[in-house]
């Protein structure tokens, strides 16, 4: 019992020795408390320093890294760059050349490329007169009013349009043709048709063959989304009906920009036209294209494009399947815009003999008296059955109507010489007087009441 007291008296917080130790243990508390609350901010202030300048460090070489392997690439990009540039610079400079220097006939008579930098009308001429053809369609004239195209040695048939924007200051549009003075001196020049803008036709009527009349039409259509406002429909319609109009006046050729592309499509209708298919280089159509098929199918046109070693995408020549034979060649650049040149078997001179022109007709050639027409004309000659079954076999076999046509003028001719009776020629000092008939049988006294 007394040891039990003891101890229990020894450890009450009352005793001296008792609070001492705990005053020194929670002395003790305190400082170490304060100490680690001291590392604690000291480590993360250290912590903090650390990644702030870490985070910069890596970034610094990071960006020094970047620039040095970056700035080699963009360097070397950049001298690639300029070194082209000055390649192309260097092409151009050979490239462009006065036109004296290069159409110049060569010994090997190699073909060179011309870059002309704002051609003036010198220039033009130059060129014209070094093509040497003998007609030539232009689109896109830019003429206006009564403007016309002067050049030495051609005679101009222009088609401007009457109306423009009040705006531009040039013209817009317009289509014409130069004709050379050689060719003026076999052929006589009339316009056909000028009603539809942009559209002209002009009619070479051969002085001395009428089977050599040439109809040439130049045109134009906008492209689609130009500021013009135009109707491409409307266009192939007014074309149809005008190639219907003139077919007959002589060879028809049609030639223009009429921002037309056709694909793969075919001008012609299989099965029945026979044709060759055409060398096509453009797989892109558009709306103006299927247009343009329809007007060739419709009127029995075809493209010599792809046909005469001439190749193209919007700008075309166009005829009758018949006179393909008649087009040799036909060259044309890939590019859009440029120049066609085509060439056509026609006989620009043909022997003739003038030295009777103006005289008194040749009293030689026989003169029928067709109020004695026989009734049996063209009914028992055996040789008619002959020249009909001919003329059907030059029809069916060579679709060769010339030929034709003239069996059929000969056998007239022969079976009008044979079965009708001649007019007996007058003659004495009388024989050039013309008996003048007072009677006009289409008077009668009931006229006159």
């Amino acid at each position: 019992m007394k040891n039990n007291n003891k101890r229990v008296k020894n450890d009450d917080p009352n005793n001296s020795e008792s609070a001492v130790l705990y005053a020194a243990i929670n002395t003790l508390t305190e400082k170490v408390n304060s100490v680690f609350d001291s590392l604690s901010s000291r480590m993360d202030n250290l912590e903090k320093k650390f990644e702030d300048g870490l985070s910069e460090k890596i970034a610094d070489a990071v960006r020094k890294v970047v620039h040095e392997e970056f700035g080699k690439e963009i360097s070397n990009f950049k001298k690639q760059i300029n070194q082209d540039i000055g390649n192309i610079k260097s092409d151009l400079d050979k490239l462009t050349k006065s036109y004296a220097e290069v159409a110049k006939p060569s010994a090997n008579n190699k073909k060179c490329n011309i870059v002309i930098k704002k051609p003036s009308p010198v220039i033009r001429e130059s060129v014209l007169n070094f093509l040497n053809l003998d007609i030539i369609g232009v689109c896109e004239t830019f003429l206006k009013n009564d403007d016309n195209i002067e050049i030495s040695g051609y005679q101009w048939y222009g088609h401007n349009r009457k109306f423009k924007n009040a705006k531009t200051k040039r013209g817009s549009g317009g289509v014409g043709v130069l004709i050379k003075d050689e060719v003026l001196d076999n052929f006589s020049v009339s316009i056909l048709d000028s009603s539809v803008e942009d559209i002209l036709w002009i009619k070479l009527s051969h002085k001395y063959d009428d089977s050599n009349n040439i109809c040439f039409c130049v045109c134009y259509l906008p492209p689609e989304g130009s500021s013009r406002l135009n109707d491409g429909e409307k266009l192939y319609n007014d074309l149809l009906q005008q190639v219907y109009c003139y077919q007959n006046e002589g060879f028809v050729y049609i030639g223009g920009d009429v921002n037309s592309r056709c694909g793969s499509e075919q001008d012609y209708i299989q099965g029945v036209d026979d044709i060759n298919d055409r060398e096509i280089i453009d797989v892109f159509s558009n709306k103006y294209g299927d247009l343009l098929i329809d007007f060739l199918t419709s009127c029995n046109l075809c493209m010599l494009n792809g046909r005469a070693d001439g190749r193209s995408v919007v700008d075309y020549v166009f005829t009758s399947h018949e006179q393909l034979d008649m087009c040799t060649s036909c060259d044309k650049s890939i590019p859009d815009h440029g120049s066609i040149v085509w060439t056509v078997n026609v006989k620009k001179g043909i022997a003739c003999d003038t030295s009777n022109i103006g005289q008194a007709p040749n009293k030689d050639r026989p003169r029928f008296n067709l109020k004695r027409f026989p009734l049996n004309f063209l009914d028992t000659n055996t040789h008619i059955q002959d020249t009909i079954d001919k003329n059907e076999h030059e029809l069916v076999t060579n679709k060769d109507i010339n030929s034709a046509y003239t069996e059929f003028v000969t056998l007239i001719e022969k079976e009008m010489k044979d079965t009708v009776p001649l007019l007996k020629t007058p003659t004495g000092p009388s024989s050039n007087k013309r008996n003048k008939s007072l009677r006009k049988p289409y008077w009668t006294e009931e006229g006159t009441s």
